[in-house]
């Protein structure tokens, strides 16, 4: 009869009848102890002090009264430096870190609690602050020109740039500065203005401007930034298209000429045309020639 009155039960109270009975525990969550780190910051060992101060020292060989045209270029585009007319040296950018930073260390020093061997982290450490030097040439009497190397210390930048406005900021007439950019589709060149409102050459002028959300990175943006503090500086600013990593992009070489072009007609009448783009061109050639079939994965 007990059997026939369960049979008859609803299903639910059946199923929690025949459930074992259990004694309710407590149950203890644990919070994280550390958030993860933010990801612009670089946790590496060798890089977590970077609190060098780089001395920048520019050291002319003459007297310099005027520089009509200041060509700087990044390692990308120094083809368009070196192609125009040799010239001469007429002084050095040497940049160096604090004796402090990159001296060796000689003995080794064993820390039992953090085992680690101290002396090799300073042996890291020092190789990752380098010495350059940097030459300036003068290429013509109107022409000065400085071919930027990559740094390893992106803050660099910032300094030298800061340094080369506060050295010729009063001899320059007319800044020329390479940049680089994965600029707009259909585009073999940009132009970026910040706060020039001179008349520009034809040429020039006919260049459409950078817009956002693209950017110039490296020497050539720290260097627009110190111009940009001082109103009514005669700036011409082309941006060459090409892709890749920062510091590392690939140059267009159709951009490369185009550049080539318009900086022939920004040097006017007296300069040589001609030869400038016959050694644009054939530095093309090799560039194009280097690049082969290689492909960005």
């Amino acid at each position: 009869m007990q059997l026939k009155l369960l049979a008859k039960l609803p299903y639910h109270l059946l199923a929690l009848k025949d459930l074992p009975t259990f004694t309710p525990t407590a149950m203890l969550f644990k919070p994280w102890n550390e958030q993860p780190s933010p990801r612009h910051i670089i946790q590496g060992d060798s890089s977590a002090g970077l609190d060098a101060i780089p001395s920048v020292d520019i050291n002319l060989d003459q007297t310099l009264t005027k520089v009509e045209y200041f060509v700087i270029s990044p390692h990308n585009t120094k083809s368009l430096v070196e192609a125009l007319p040799k010239g001469q040296k007429i002084g050095a950018i040497k940049i160096s870190f604090p004796k402090s930073i990159v001296e060796d260390v000689t003995e080794d020093t064993f820390d039992e609690d953090e085992q680690l061997y101290t002396a090799i982290e300073e042996k890291i450490k020092a190789n990752s602050y380098g010495t350059y030097e940097i030459d300036i040439w003068k290429n013509t009497d109107s022409i000065t020109s400085v071919a930027v190397p990559r740094f390893k210390e992106a803050i660099v930048n910032n300094f030298l740039a800061r340094k080369l406005v506060e050295k010729f900021s009063d001899l320059v007439q007319s800044w020329v500065i390479l940049s680089l950019c994965e600029i707009k589709y259909g585009d073999i060149l940009n132009r970026l203005d910040i706060n020039d409102t001179s008349e520009k050459v034809k040429v020039y002028s006919s260049v459409p401007s950078l817009k956002p959300p693209h950017f110039i990175s490296g020497i050539s943006a720290s260097l627009h930034a110190q111009l940009k503090k001082n109103p009514g500086t005669s700036l011409f600013s082309i941006v060459v298209r090409s892709e890749g990593n920062l510091g590392y992009e690939r140059i267009n070489v159709e951009s490369l000429l185009e550049g080539g072009y318009v900086l022939s007609e920004i040097f006017g009448k007296d300069f040589d045309n001609k030869s400038y783009i016959g050694n644009v061109t054939n530095s093309s050639k090799a560039l194009h020639q280097g690049y082969g079939s290689s492909m960005y994965i």
